[in-house]
Order: C-alpha cells, then structure tokens, then sequence
C-alpha cells in the first residue's frame, strides 16, 4: 500500500519524511513543542522537495518534439463567425468535458481498476470518478491529464485546493463524430483557405485527410486547459475500444510507434474580444529545445487567442495547454462527479447549472432534469466566454487506406485489432526491462492490481513537462487529500486560501 500511494501521489524521499511526521511524537496538538517541530519539518521537507524536483524536471520524449505547428490570422470571416456562433446557440446545453464518454462508447471503460462505489453513490480516490451509467468508480478519461494538473499546478504554477483545481478544469463542450450532421461545419471543412492550413501538419507522404470529429470548447473565467496530447489513434487501437490516458501513455512510451496515425487539430477562435493582459488565455505548446542544461525542454511557445485566427498542430504529438483564462476571475463552483452544464438563455446569457436534488449531490443535470431540481451556480454573458471550434482529421495516403481504417472502428472483427492484454504485455515487457517489475513480466502484470499497474504505467512513460521558473513545481495544497493531518499545518502556515 505504500508503494503504491508513493507512485500515486509523492516522490520516494517526500513519503519518507510524512511518515516519519505521522509516525513520532513531534505530531502533538500545534500549541506544543511538538508542533513546532511539525511545522519545522514540513517547511523542511517543502524546501527539500523543491530543490529534489529542480534536479529532476521531465525530460519530453525527442519524438514528441519538432513537429509542424502552423497559425493564421484571419482564418474565420466574420460572417462565417457569426453562423458558428449562432449554431453554438441553437445546440443550447454544453456539458463539462469530464462527461465525454457520454458522446461515445468504449468497449473498455477501463483496465480493470474499478472500485466499487461509496455508500453515498460518489468516488473517494481522487483519480476515480463514477463510469457513466454512475455503477462503479473508474479512473477517468484522461487522467493522466488531471493528474499532472493537480500534482503540479499546470503552466500557471496554481498553489490551490482539490476542489478548486478540479473547478479550473471542467470546460465545456460538445463532441460531434458526424461531421454531416451540420451543414455549415460540413462547407468549412472542406474550405480551401481551411484545407490548405491542415494539410500543412500533416506529413508530405500523407496529404489525404480523413475528417473525424468537431468540437465546441467553452471556458468561463477562471478555467484553463491542462498539459496535454489530444486523444491518440492507432491501427487498432483508439478511444472506441480503450482509455483515452492508455492510448496517451502508448504514444509517451513510443512502443507502439510502428501502429500511430498521424492527424492534425484546426482551431478557430470565434470569440470576439481581443486579448489582453488581464483575460490571458493564451495557447501553450512545447516543440523545440530551449536550453541545453541537461537536456531539458521546458520553455514553451505562446499564440495569443486573437478572434477568428487558427492554428494547426498535430496535437496528439505535441504537447500543448492554455493558460488560465482570466486569472483574476474565480472559477465556477463546480464537483467532480457532478455533471454542471452550460446553457445558453437568450440575449447573450449564459448559466451554469447541477442538480444537487440526490443526497450526494452529484447527479448530473441535463435537459431531462426538472427544472425545480437545477441549481444555478454562475451566470456569464457571451462576452465572458472563450470559444473555439475544433477540427480533426487523421493523415492518410489516400482513401482507401482511410477506409480501412474507418471498417476498424465500427468493425472490432477486422484484421489487426489491438487486445488490452496485448497492450498491457508490451508495457510489461518494457517495465521489466527497466526493473520496475520482475522479469516474469507476463504472469506478474497481469496479476497486479489493476489501479496500481495503471498508476505505475502513467508514472513511468507520461512525462509532461514541469515549469522550471518556480523552485518547487509541486502543488503541496493537495497533500491534504491524501493526507488528512497536513490540512491544519498548511492552515496555520497560511497557505492554499479557505478551501482546505
């Protein structure tokens, strides 16, 4: 257990010294001796950790580095701006993106890491959420994005709670994998000025592109989007049959390199307001080296969000994020596990609503809900919003190699498909190789727990990057959520605000 809560959550030398704290005599009520020399060593053991991470910042794999990254002013008339804006309207209702899996269907939720739920129907783990029929409790989606955000603080170094962090990132928007389904979307997917900007990224031997999915992304102030690689493809293997963290870490590891597929990710901003200092927002991406100090590539590029540009990135190869947007600004009092909404009122109002009717609080509101049941915790105008569309489309050398992709997805029959066992073995292998387990790598793999075995996958091969501009690029005000006695030291020493 121990092991597994140090790859979980904390570093080898940080674990050591908290259970020396909880172990000794030197944890007695903060009005005595003993709380003082509490309060010693954890500022202690905050410094130590800062000057340990400092020494030890990710490294980004060489092969998610160097890649096409193209930006164009412009690329949005503003009529065709305006019709996208008036489309978002008619959708109405936007739920959080922790709800994705409720546009499509995975054959595995999840590795086999399931956990019951809690007798009040929520996930006490901190990485686990309820699946989306709310039965059990499984990691979600893209927690290894969550989790670096959490651990770490993101771009913006944020030094804040669980429930606050969780806030900042749960945006809103929509998945939309029929491409037909609108005709306005359909006539800018096959624009020239838009076509011409994909094809930039994608590779010279792969200029048929093979359009895949659409979004809506909406940030209220005070929410950002985490470190992250867009959701990975592989010849057999993509988000309709496993996690999208697993495809993630497949791609960190390169041990699947020989099955990628390359695409490439068109955003236009079709907000209006320009950028400014205080509304920040800007996107982030790393792609090239900036210094040679042990070969570390943590300083990033910037575009600033100007409306109606684009940029075109192959974002399930390059590591991108945002800053927050509109710092100053809190964000919405949202939960994990609680299924907020955006909706869109008229005369440019927005709200934000839960249902918060069940005893736990955490069902998810929709437009089925009563209306006597929603709760409006936030209200925003059009202006407060930042908004994008999002175009994918996957690199193929022509169609009949598209095609035969597309029968993979609808046809988990086909020749080629990848099996989760497959997946974990590959990993087993390499983790043997590397002495983070025995070498009897088959039998041992596939008989760890399974939310370890996740865990210590993601630890191993997940390396987004950590800002080396602060001296200690770890977010203590999440210690408390593993454990519960450094709420009142961190209180006393005045630090993570009131939501502890």
């Amino acid at each position: 257990r121990i092991a597994a809560l140090r790859r979980i959550f904390f570093p080898s030398h940080l674990l050591h010294l908290l259970l020396l704290l909880e172990t000794t005599t030197i944890m007695e009520p903060m009005s005595s001796r003993g709380g003082g020399l509490a309060l010693m060593a954890v500022l202690g053991m905050f410094v130590a950790v800062g000057f340990k991470f400092q020494r030890m910042l990710p490294t980004i794999p060489p092969h998610l580095l160097g890649h096409q990254a193209e930006f164009q002013e412009g690329l949005l008339s503003e009529t065709l701006g305006d019709r996208l804006m008036d489309l978002l309207k008619e959708m109405k209702q936007f739920p959080t993106n922790a709800q994705d899996l409720s546009f499509y269907n995975t054959t595995h939720e999840h590795i086999g890491e399931a956990r019951a739920l809690s007798a009040n129907g929520t996930c006490s783990h901190p990485y686990l959420i309820p699946s989306p029929d709310r039965t059990k409790c499984i990691l979600a989606g893209r927690v290894d994005i969550a989790r670096h955000f959490l651990k770490t603080g993101g771009i913006d170094n944020l030094r804040e709670p669980y429930t606050r962090m969780v806030s900042r990132l749960l945006s809103f928007g929509t998945y939309q994998f029929d491409l037909g389904a609108y005709s306005l979307t359909s006539k800018l997917f096959t624009d020239d000025k838009f076509v011409t900007l994909a094809k930039k990224v994608c590779p010279s031997d792969k200029q048929h592109l093979d359009p895949f999915q659409f979004n809506f992304i909406i940030q209220v102030p005070g929410q950002t989007v985490a470190t992250h690689v867009d959701g990975v493809y592989f010849w057999g293997a993509t988000r309709f049959q496993f996690p999208q963290w697993l495809l993630a870490a497949m791609k960190f590891s390169n041990l699947f390199r020989e099955s990628f597929i390359d695409q490439v990710q068109v955003v236009g901003y079709l907000h209006r307001w320009e950028p400014t200092e205080e509304r920040k927002g800007r996107f982030v991406y790393w792609n090239k080296k900036q210094t040679e100090e042990k070969n570390k590539w943590n300083t990033p590029l910037e575009v600033l969000p100007i409306p109606l540009a684009g940029s075109a990135v192959d974002g399930s190869k390059t590591i991108h994020t945002a800053r927050v947007y509109w710092p100053s600004r809190d964000p919405p009092p949202i939960r994990k596990g609680e299924g907020a909404v955006l909706t869109y009122r008229g005369d440019e109002r927005w709200s934000i609503d839960v249902d918060r009717s069940s005893e736990d609080g955490s069902e998810a509101a929709s437009s089925s809900s009563s209306p006597s049941t929603l709760t409006t915790v936030a209200n925003y105008t059009t202006d407060d919003l930042r908004i994008s569309i999002v175009y994918r489309a996957r690199c193929f050398t022509d169609e009949e190699e598209a095609s035969k992709f597309r029968r993979q997805i609808t046809d988990e029959k086909q020749e080629g498909m990848m099996t989760l066992e497959q997946i974990l073995l590959t990993f087993g292998s390499d983790l043997a190789r590397r002495g983070l387990v025995p070498n009897d790598a088959p039998d041992y793999i596939l008989s760890m727990d399974r939310l370890e075995l996740a865990i210590l996958i993601l630890d191993t091969y997940v390396q987004y990057p950590i800002s080396s501009s602060v001296w200690m690029p770890f977010n203590y005000c999440m210690a408390p959520r593993l454990y519960p006695w450094t709420r009142s030291v961190l209180k006393i020493l005045g630090l993570c605000g009131s939501g502890l």
